[in-house]
């Protein structure tokens, strides 16, 4: 069995993340309210959502004065966050 870790996300990140893995990547949602998500991922389906999520930044996340865009931001969060 693998090990699943869990991790804390804000809606907006929650949904960013569903946004950027378009259903290749299943994410067992452990709690969720108004506020956060709780969602559960293996270290591989981690890795590959940090792949995805500096991809992203590389393309979209930053505006023509190298300036952080919102979904930019949202993308590093998510690096940050599933850093192992």
């Amino acid at each position: 069995k693998k090990i699943m870790q869990r991790v804390k996300l804000t809606i907006k990140q929650y949904y960013f993340l569903q946004d950027l893995i378009k259903q290749s990547i299943i994410t067992n949602v452990f709690y969720k309210d108004n506020h956060i998500v709780i969602i559960e991922l293996s270290e591989d389906d981690m890795d590959k959502i940090r792949d995805l999520a500096l991809d992203y930044l590389d393309i979209y996340g930053f505006d023509k004065d190298y300036k952080l865009t919102e979904s930019g931001k949202l993308a590093e969060e998510l690096v940050d966050k599933l850093y192992t």
